[in-house]
């Protein structure tokens, strides 16, 4: 893919000092600028401009609505970056490792901001990430899983993103809850299947699972469920929400325990509860079960819940998710295979 260039950027530029503005204005020629002047200001200019690049003065990190912000800039597929001096970085410590930064003084060149978003490799807008912490837990991988199962929230359309363009063409079958505002849902699938190398798209009723085929929950009024051991097939499924969600991870979860070690399944970064008891049930039926660690979230709250409840067997960063969850099943005693369709 080529390098993406300075036109394709819609970028919100929020900063309190209209001289700075000014001055980054006169340097990002044939770049379509929206300008705000406190995080307030940028959230409704990012709801209704939908820009796919962000960048944030430092002064505004503080911010008490610093968190819901990065919230609708996860929900628009947007990258964000903070810029400006690093000792008026007033990120919250939970976030501060997801959040990049940029330092940018009174003498540096405004291409400094716009690199964070055209990179040279090859991500298009939209694509600038983080550093993330990567460790090694010294687990061996294992057999490739009949089945792989994804649960996210806040953070979470970022995080897939990073573990779906890890897939081959030919993964497992993959399902995917993300809680997503009303609306954003149809983006966020246009987007991935544009940028993975699997078939991502939106789950319907009573679809058959294949290779090489990732279905998103998309229906906000019913939840996404596996039935049928044999010959598995999509279910959407009325029901009130659970944890506040519908659809719900747990949900999700919960129906593909039974299949027990076919299953793969991975909670990322995301707020409440939602996904923790189903995945004990997967654990306990035998599936691998994998947690994205603390540093990497953008929110430690579903995974910190099925960690201290001892349903997750893995703890990783969100770099090596994508491996473990390929590479960490077993497809001993899975009646599942036998059924062409699924393991086509």
């Amino acid at each position: 893919m080529p390098k993406p260039s300075a036109r394709d950027l819609r970028l919100l530029l929020a900063d309190p000092d209209g001289a700075r503005r000014r001055r980054i204005l006169s340097g990002v020629r044939g770049v379509t600028v929206i300008e705000a002047a406190s995080i307030s200001e940028a959230f409704d200019l990012a709801e209704s401009q939908e820009p796919n690049a962000i960048a944030m003065a430092a002064e505004l990190s503080g911010d008490i609505g610093l968190h819901m912000f990065l919230r609708l800039a996860d929900a628009l597929s947007a990258a964000f970056v903070l810029f400006g001096d690093p000792a008026r970085n007033r990120t919250p410590r939970a976030l501060g490792k997801a959040v990049g930064f940029v330092e940018f003084g009174p003498e540096s060149d405004v291409e400094l901001i716009l690199d964070a978003f055209l990179s040279t490799s090859g991500s298009a807008p939209g694509a600038a990430r983080s550093p993330m912490a990567i460790s090694d837990d010294g687990h061996p991988g294992g057999p490739p899983p009949a089945l792989i199962v994804i649960g996210a929230s806040t953070g979470g359309v970022s995080a897939i993103e990073t573990v779906l363009t890890d897939f081959p063409r030919d993964c497992p079958p993959t399902l995917v809850v993300q809680h997503i505002r009303a609306g954003f849902i149809e983006g966020m699938i246009a987007r991935l299947d544009a940028r993975c190398a699997p078939r991502i798209a939106a789950a319907q009723d009573g679809q058959a699972l294949r290779r090489g085929e990732v279905l998103v929950a998309a229906d906000s009024d019913r939840h996404l469920v596996l039935q049928g051991k044999d010959a598995p097939r999509i279910r959407l499924l009325e029901g009130a929400p659970r944890h506040g969600h519908r659809p719900s991870v747990d949900a999700l979860f919960e129906s593909v325990a039974p299949l027990g070690r076919v299953v793969s399944a991975a909670l990322l970064t995301g707020m409440g509860a939602d996904g923790a008891d189903g995945m004990g049930k997967i654990r306990a039926a035998g599936g691998a079960t994998i947690a994205q660690d603390e540093a990497s979230c953008v929110v430690y709250g579903m995974p910190r819940v099925a960690v201290e409840a001892g349903a997750a067997s893995r703890v990783l960063p969100l770099g090596r998710i994508a491996g473990a969850l390929l590479g960490a099943g077993s497809a001993r005693h899975a009646p599942v295979n036998d059924s062409k369709e699924f393991a086509r």
